[in-house]
């Protein structure tokens, strides 16, 4: 089932309905104290994950690496990223959805909030049990339908690519 609202508009109404429900951005370490939580329940260990981000990148697109410029076969199996060879010896990565779709999501560069974002809704999605508007902030409560769709794709990708 398609949503009603999509791109601008959509994005808009969320502003507006969030900004009604929890008021102004300037209370917000007041009004929205699980989103604080959140955050800071990712804040100490944000910069291991990055490095250890960064360093799997490095790795892959080393001289040393054996599959260098080929699709390695984990992420064939699991459905996450893929390596793409592009313009010569640089290697990209690219959720194989956008190949399919043509829907590409621009790479984590290391952005405070971007990155905090990201491992926060990692951690969210990757937990063992499933997602309830009790376990959300604030900030992601309009979107709990969202994450519960995407919730089971993450924790396939987890298996598959542990077993």
């Amino acid at each position: 089932m398609e949503p009603l609202l999509q791109g601008p508009a959509a994005f808009d109404y969320l502003k507006n309905a969030f900004a009604n429900h929890y008021e102004s951005p300037s209370d917000a370490l007041t009004s929205l104290p699980l989103t604080a939580q959140w955050s800071s329940s990712i804040w100490h260990d944000k910069d291991q994950d990055w490095n250890e981000h960064k360093n799997s990148l490095l790795a892959l697109t080393s001289d040393e690496n054996p599959y260098q410029g080929h699709l390695p076969s984990a992420a064939l199996r699991t459905g996450g990223s893929l390596m793409v060879k592009t313009n010569g010896s640089i290697v990209t990565s690219v959720p194989s959805a956008a190949i399919n779709t043509g829907n590409q999501q621009p790479e984590c560069n290391g952005e405070m909030v971007d990155l905090l974002v990201r491992l926060g809704l990692l951690k969210l999605l990757s937990g063992i049990s499933g997602i309830t508007e009790e376990s959300l902030p604030e900030t992601l409560k309009l979107n709990l339908s969202r994450l519960r769709a995407v919730q089971p794709q993450i924790q396939k990708i987890i298996v598959i690519s542990t077993s």
